[in-house]
């Protein structure tokens, strides 16, 4: 993460399996002015369960500094399809309701 910072990247990415982790790198992403984001790989789609389990830290820890990088669903399936939670959870949206076809974000 030091390297990131003195380099100038303002992300920097995770693999599913550093959520163990996550949140006790937060405090260094704080200190270095930080994101961290998790990226998701083909195999690992927007419902599949260690994908839902990522949202679901995002939700619980509520951090500005951990977010997700889901660009392989993105370009199969847009983000439009993605509910009001994941949308506000991934940064898509900064608000989010449902109607009648669907969400309708802002």
């Amino acid at each position: 993460m030091k390297g990131a910072a003195k380099l100038g990247f303002p992300v920097v990415r995770l693999q599913y399996f550093a959520s163990v982790a996550a949140e006790r790198l937060i405090p260094y992403a704080e200190k270095l002015n930080l994101k961290m984001g998790y990226e998701l790989h083909a195999s690992l789609n927007i419902e599949a369960p260690i994908t839902q389990g990522l949202l679901e830290q995002i939700d619980r820890l509520g951090s500005d500094r951990l977010n997700g990088e889901f660009r392989t669903f993105l370009k199969t399936k847009g983000w439009r399809q993605l509910d009001c939670r994941q949308n506000r959870l991934l940064g898509f949206a900064r608000s989010c309701t449902a109607g009648s076809e669907g969400p309708v974000f802002r």
